[in-house]
């Protein structure tokens, strides 16, 4: 996380999420073809941050053994209302009352390798959300 500023970092190696109570939590190590994704609640975030209308995260990724071929692209889903649910390495809203989606970027190429667990990785997005309603 770069915005408001913190030395916390969750991912493969690191921990899996920020904050008490957590208002980023990772999805866990996806080492097959798929998602890994974060989830970020609005409500934890400002109870951690009172008065902050900004968060900015610094998306990063590796790959661990051989490097491969899928590109990756960041992408967004938000929900109005309802209950966030976890599948597998992402999660969902089935009872969310709207849905904003359409939120993705660029497909990239990975190419940066380690076998570090510290590692932070390769840079491939940074993402800011405001939170002014």
């Amino acid at each position: 996380m770069l915005e408001p500023a913190t030395s916390i970092v969750i991912g493969y190696g690191h921990g899996s999420s920020i904050g008490s109570p957590p208002f980023v939590e990772w999805g866990g190590d996806n080492n097959g073809i798929g998602a890994e994704s974060v989830l970020i609640n609005i409500q934890n975030f400002r109870d951690n941050y009172p008065g902050e209308e900004k968060l900015t995260l610094d998306l990063r990724a590796m790959w661990w053994g051989t490097v491969g071929s899928n590109p990756v692209v960041i992408a967004m889903t938000s929900y109005a209302g309802g209950s966030m649910v976890k599948d597998g390495y992402t999660w969902n809203n089935p009872t969310a009352t709207d849905t904003y989606g359409n939120f993705d970027s660029v497909e990239q190429v990975l190419d940066y390798k380690s076998n570090v667990k510290t590692d932070p990785g390769q840079r491939i997005s940074t993402v800011t959300i405001n939170f002014v309603a």
